[in-house]
C-alpha cells in the first residue's frame, strides 16, 4: 500500500509540475507600457541620468527634528504643547 501511494504523490508532483511549465510566459511581443520608452528595435533608450547619493555621517541623524521644550513658572520643563 506504501508504494502505490508514494506512486501518487510522485505522479501528482509531476503533473503539477508540467502543468505549471505549460503556461505560455515568454511572448514574443509585449504591447505593455512599463515607464519608459524603447527604440524601434526593443532594446531601451539610454537617457542617462546621474544618480546621485544623499551624503550622511555615521552616528547623526539627518531626519531628527529638535525636540523643543518649555519651562513652568513652577521651574517645571515641558516638551512643546
Amino acid at each position: 500500500m506504501k508504494t502505490v501511494s508514494k506512486f501518487l504523490m510522485a505522479l501528482t508532483v509531476i503533473l503539477a509540475i508540467s502543468i505549471t511549465s505549460c503556461r505560455d510566459t515568454k511572448k514574443e511581443e509585449t504591447n505593455d507600457d512599463h515607464g519608459h520608452e524603447h527604440n524601434a528595435d526593443g532594446s531601451h533608450k539610454t537617457e542617462q541620468e546621474d544618480v546621485k547619493q544623499e551624503e550622511f555621517t555615521v552616528g547623526k541623524d539627518s531626519i531628527k527634528s529638535e525636540e523643543k521644550t518649555h519651562t513652568h513658572d513652577n521651574g517645571e520643563e515641558h516638551h512643546d504643547h
